[in-house]
C-alpha cells in the first residue's frame, strides 16, 4: 500500500535565477539578458479557470449543501446533524455516491466516519453526560461501542465505491493500536461481503498525541494506508488547552513546535513505509 500524509502544506518558494551576463567574449545579442515581463490580464479565450463543479440543474439529484461543499474542497460526511432520526443505509448511499460523481474520476473523496461526542451532540445517538466529554466516549468510540451504526456507514461507502470518485475512509479519535484493529476488523468484515475490497483506502486521523508518539507501530500495522492531522484536537491534546477558553484560546497554536514536531515525526514514519 502507498502511505500518505492528509495535509495542506505551503510549497518551497524559489527564488528567481539573476539575469544572465554575457561571459568574456560573448555579445549580449548572443546572450541576451533576461528581462522583467510586465503582468498582462490573461485573454479571454486562454484564461485558466478552475474546474467547475455541476449546477443543481445538471444534476438534481445532488444536494445543495454537498455541492456548496464540494465547491469549497471539503464535505463531512458522516456528521449528520440536525436529524432526529438515523440516515438508513441507503441515504447515505446515495449521499457518498452524489458527492462521487460531482468528483472527476479517479479524484479523492475523503469519507471520515461517525464522528460525534465532545462538543458534537447528535440529537439520534443520545451519550450519556460526561464530566470532561473531550477525554470521554467520542469519535471511534462511539462506533466501537455502537458497531452496528459504524457497519451501517461502512457498507454505505463500499456501496458508492464505484461511482467515480477515488474513497479513503478514516477513522476519528484513534488513540491505541487496539482502537486501530477493532475498527479495521469492522471494515474487513463488511469489505469481505462485497466486491470492492481493493477499491477503498483506510486510514486514521491523527488527533492524539499518541499516535504521533507510536507513528512507525501505526505505519507498520497492515491495511493502515495514510494519516489524516487533525489540528484542532491534536493542538489542544498536545498543549492541554481547550480552544473554546476565553484565557487560553489565543495559546492554542497548531505552529506550536511542540506541535510541528509530533506531525513531522509522523510524517518520517509515513515515508519510512
Amino acid at each position: 500500500h502507498s502511505a500518505m500524509m492528509t495535509m495542506e502544506c505551503m510549497s518551497p518558494t524559489t527564488c528567481p535565477r539573476p539575469a544572465d551576463r554575457p561571459r568574456d567574449g560573448a555579445s549580449n545579442r548572443a546572450r541576451p539578458r533576461r528581462r522583467p515581463v510586465p503582468r498582462r490580464r490573461p485573454r479571454r479565450s486562454g484564461a485558466v479557470r478552475p474546474p467547475s463543479l455541476p449546477t443543481s440543474d445538471a444534476e438534481p439529484s445532488i444536494p445543495d449543501s454537498a455541492l456548496g461543499a464540494l465547491s469549497q474542497q471539503g464535505y463531512t460526511i458522516g456528521e449528520v446533524m440536525g436529524r432526529s432520526t438515523a440516515p438508513t443505509e441507503e441515504e447515505q448511499t446515495q449521499i457518498y455516491t452524489d458527492c462521487a460523481k460531482a468528483l472527476k474520476p479517479g479524484q479523492p473523496l475523503v469519507i471520515r466516519t461517525l464522528d460525534v461526542g465532545g462538543d458534537k451532540p447528535l440529537a439520534y445517538l443520545p451519550i450519556p453526560a460526561e464530566e470532561n466529554p473531550f477525554l470521554g466516549v467520542r469519535g471511534i468510540r462511539v462506533g466501537l461501542e455502537q458497531p452496528e451504526v459504524l457497519r451501517t456507514q461502512i457498507r454505505a461507502v463500499l456501496a458508492s465505491s464505484d461511482a467515480g470518485a477515488k474513497l479513503h475512509v478514516m477513522f476519528p479519535m484513534i488513540a491505541t493500536i487496539d482502537d486501530w484493529r477493532r475498527a479495521k476488523q469492522i471494515f474487513d468484515e463488511e469489505r469481505s461481503k462485497v466486491a470492492a475490497w481493493d477499491r477503498v483506502s483506510v486510514g486514521i486521523m491523527m488527533e492524539v498525541p499518541s499516535v504521533a508518539v507510536m507513528a512507525r507501530q501505526f505505519a507498520a500495522e497492515d491495511g493502515c494506508d495514510f494519516f489524516s492531522v487533525g489540528t484542532n484536537d491534536l493542538t489542544s491534546y498536545t498543549l492541554a488547552m481547550d480552544r473554546g477558553h476565553p484565557k487560553l484560546a489565543s495559546q492554542v497554536d497548531p505552529c506550536n513546535p511542540a506541535v510541528l514536531a509530533l506531525i513531522g515525526q509522523a510524517a518520517e514514519a509515513l515515508h519510512e513505509r
